[in-house]
């Protein structure tokens, strides 16, 4: 079911911005804009799953659920915290493991932790709750 709350792209990739899930229609409550590649949004409509069909057949406009977090790369600096009170630090981005975002541990890199440490090592990396990007120009 297409939540307010998450992010979403079409099956193609492009960006979606969901309107609204409560449109008064029975077979596609949901409303969004999509970016398509020209730069431009366009309206679209939705059934409350994300299909362009009401009779749910693929179509490369469906919306799917988007982790941000996909896009990451190995040792991109990144802004960490466990919770909302935590001041951020900055880490470098190992991979994500069952659901878990990992980042290399003590703020090393890829190339010293992995020299460093066991490959077993479970200290090798830490667990993080919250990210977000990390710039050098943001005050």
């Amino acid at each position: 079911m297409i939540s307010m709350d998450k992010q979403y792209r079409t099956r193609l990739g492009h960006h979606v911005r969901v309107l609204c899930v409560d449109r008064v229609n029975d077979s596609y409550p949901v409303v969004a804009l999509i970016t398509m590649f020209n730069g431009e949004e366009d309206t679209e409509i939705f059934t409350e799953n994300g299909s362009m069909y009401d009779d749910g057949s693929p179509n490369d406009m469906d919306l799917v659920e988007y982790d941000a977090r996909s896009e990451l790369i190995n040792d991109q600096l990144i802004l960490v915290r466990d919770y909302d009170q935590d001041a951020w630090v900055l880490r470098h981005f190992a991979f994500i493991k069952n659901g878990k975002l990992h980042c290399w541990a003590k703020g090393q890199s890829s190339a010293i932790a992995i020299f460093s440490t066991p490959d077993d090592d479970p200290n090798r990396t830490t667990v993080w709750e919250q990210w977000k990007p990390y710039s050098p120009t943001a005050a």
